[in-house]
């Protein structure tokens, strides 16, 4: 028998290889929530790759070979840091403390607001980043503190708030885009998927490091955001994930629009029996599906780690297109990026 291995090693190895592959294909994972700290000014989450809980079986074959375009192409999607246009840099944080009112007259206005603030704020003690004073250091935390609802402020203090950028030397905002608003979600309350990049680094004690460096880090989150009145908009929650890079290209099919429609929504849970059209669009893919005479369209945003976010769902009802959340309560709830899944 061992001779045989050492004969054989190669092939051994891409069939335990073939096998460990059709393993995590047929393998998805029903996942619970529980923001574990403050991050950012946010709540911050688990990313779904990183909890494990029961296993539901799906199918999901694939006997395509792998040409090595295709490899170069999934390199750029998933390994490499974001070339987007930071969309924090039209205010400066010399507009900011100057207008008394920090009043906002849009939900897209107010994060854009916060994150300009926030662009040159550095909390970096203890930290090797960069060199001397980095930015306005601390100074901005109050104004960016300000954009934050009554109650987001009774439940996080100042301090904490300030606390939670520890280690952050520079924020870009690079997506603002809006969410789904389930029935009966409140008067002037919307909800917002917002990303982040960071650079961040080691801290001072850190035996591995020598010298400064920076390192950056993604992140994208979901804003709760409340018309208040009299004070305009101002953010009431933040949901905040970690992206995962060096997970899904290799163990998972939950990242991409095709497979996520495919798996869940035809095999699973047999909503569509058709996928009519994929189409993309900058940052944007589209899928329109239907089954019988319902006709289905699901909008998946990309994140700079490569995954698609499903975002967006709508059905066709009495000639229009209508948002819902077909994932509520089937168990691919997490799927969709929406407050019905936090809130659950």
């Amino acid at each position: 028998m061992m001779k045989f291995l050492t004969d054989h090693w190669e092939q051994f190895i891409g069939c335990l290889l073939l096998v460990l592959v059709g393993t995590m294909l047929s393998s998805y994972t029903i996942y619970h929530l529980s923001a574990t700290k403050l991050y950012a000014g946010g709540a911050l989450y688990q990313s779904i790759n990183d909890l494990q809980e029961n296993s539901i079986t799906v199918s999901s074959k694939t006997d395509e070979t792998i040409s090595q375009k295709e490899i170069a192409e999934q390199n750029e999607r998933f390994f490499r840091s974001s070339n987007a246009t930071a969309l924090n840099q039209s205010i400066s944080f010399s507009d900011i403390t100057s207008d008394k009112t920090n009043r906002y007259t849009s939900p897209e206005k107010l994060i854009t607001a916060y994150y300009s603030i926030l662009r040159d704020a550095a909390n970096v003690t203890d930290f090797n980043i960069g060199c001397g004073t980095i930015g306005n250091s601390m100074q901005p935390y109050p104004y960016a503190y300000q954009l934050l609802t009554d109650n987001y402020q009774k439940n996080v203090n100042k301090a904490k708030f300030t606390n939670s950028f520890r280690g952050i030397a520079h924020i870009n905002l690079l997506k603002v885009k809006q969410a789904y608003s389930p029935a009966g979600t409140p008067t002037g309350t919307s909800y917002y998927l917002t990303e982040f990049e960071v650079i961040t680094g080691r801290k001072e004690n850190d035996k591995m490091q020598k010298g400064a460096q920076g390192l950056f880090g993604y992140y994208y989150a979901l804003f709760t955001i409340v018309n208040t009145g009299r004070e305009g908009f101002k953010i009431d929650a933040m949901r905040i994930v970690p992206e995962n890079y060096c997970c899904a290209p290799y163990h998972s099919w939950k990242f991409d629009a095709k497979f996520i429609t495919e798996i869940v929504f035809l095999n699973n849970l047999k909503l569509i029996d058709s996928i009519e059209s994929i189409k993309y669009m900058d940052d944007v893919t589209t899928v329109q599906a239907s089954k019988n005479n319902n006709m289905y369209r699901f909008e998946y945003i990309r994140l700079t780690n490569g995954y698609d976010l499903l975002l967006h769902q709508y059905e066709f009802k009495d000639n229009n297109w209508v948002e819902v959340n077909l994932l509520k309560g089937t168990g691919f709830d997490e799927l969709a990026f929406t407050i019905d899944y936090y809130n659950g």
